[in-house]
């Protein structure tokens, strides 16, 4: 059975985006839903422990990290501006 590491959240940025943040394994993410699109997009910016599952919630509600691989940078143009 893998670990299961509770990540925290360090801030919400103005257009909703989040940061968390796993302190046992410094995991570090940006998460950002568009309910338009209904769909998640997700930033890794530190990898962490990636064999370790995620988890954190606001408001009683709580998920998984989604589990993703590092990549070498996005598209270009995907993420412009939505961090503001």
């Amino acid at each position: 059975m893998p670990e299961r590491h509770e990540m925290e959240l360090r801030r919400t940025f103005p257009s909703g985006a989040q940061e968390w943040f796993c302190p046992e394994c410094k995991r570090w993410m940006v998460l950002h839903h568009e309910p338009a699109a209904n769909r998640l997009k997700t930033v890794v910016l530190e990898a962490g422990n990636e064999q370790a599952g995620h988890f954190g919630g606001t408001e009683g509600l709580i998920t998984r990290a989604p589990q993703v691989q590092a990549g070498t940078e996005p598209p270009a143009g995907s993420d412009k501006g939505w961090l503001h």
